[in-house]
């Protein structure tokens, strides 16, 4: 079995707070993490700032510097951001989706007691 080198930088595209999360785990971990913060709040600055992340000027940027990319952000925003990655590392747009729905409502319907469960 061939040994899987770690990568030294990892971008993360995409630092709301489940991008923040992830990045300062992989921070934590021994990674030297990447992220540009083009157009984002102030917010999302402190929370870059709060995990460490080193943070460069502009996507190109991050694509030049990372050995490999996590892609932190809401489906709409998906597609537009591979295909800014792909041109920014001069290649045809390729996409893998991998999604996580996380409910942000749920509804409880009330039971009597001695209702079945």
């Amino acid at each position: 079995m061939s040994k899987i080198d770690k990568p030294a930088v990892i971008g993360v595209l995409g630092l709301g707070s489940m991008g923040s999360g992830i990045a300062a785990d992989l921070k934590r971990s021994g990674f030297d993490v990447v992220s540009a913060l083009e157009g984002r709040s102030e917010r999302t600055r402190a929370r870059a700032e709060k995990a460490g992340i080193r943070v460069l000027a502009n996507l190109a940027e991050v694509v030049r510097a990372a050995d490999t990319f996590l892609s932190v952000v809401p489906s709409d925003q998906a597609e537009p951001l591979a295909d800014a990655v792909a041109k920014a590392l001069g290649a045809a747009p390729r996409t893998s989706r991998c999604t996580t729905s996380i409910a942000t409502r749920s509804r409880r319907r009330a039971r009597p007691a001695s209702a079945p469960a």
